[in-house]
């Protein structure tokens, strides 16, 4: 299990928010009910974690899950942090509206999309979106 790749990937996202957040190692392991251990584990890419416990530590990091499964957005240097905060300053209505422009984005790469295919999706959702 060692040297894995995606673990590797996932434990370098997942160290990088918790350190842009300030948190130890032991904090976060409070924060997400596991051990200071299985979170270091994690990050190093040592350990291959359950979906459930991906997901409360994502919780107590407040951070979506497309950094960990699109390379793509991860940043080394903080860009997508600095994209949610930014985000997370919109009223929730405008927050939804971008945060679904950035998965139809995604999604139309990773499906190899064309640009006018992804705003044509993009032009379907705003109609659907304006509709409710």
């Amino acid at each position: 299990m060692e040297n894995d790749p995606i673990l590797l990937h996932m434990g370098e996202v997942l160290r990088s928010a918790r350190q842009e957040q300030g948190l130890t190692q032991r904090q976060l392991a409070e924060l997400s009910g596991t051990t200071e251990q299985y979170i270091s584990e994690t990050e190093c890419g040592k350990r291959n974690i359950s979906y459930r416990v991906l997901y409360r530590i994502l919780q107590a990091l407040k951070i979506p899950t497309d950094p960990l499964f699109y390379e793509q957005v991860a940043s080394k240097n903080g860009t997508a942090s600095t994209l949610e905060n930014i985000i997370n300053s919109f009223d929730e209505e405008d927050r939804q509206i971008v945060w679904d422009t950035i998965l139809i984005f995604l999604s139309g790469y990773k499906r190899k999309l064309s640009h006018k295919q992804a705003d044509e999706e993009h032009h379907k959702i705003m109609q659907e979106t304006e509709g409710h």
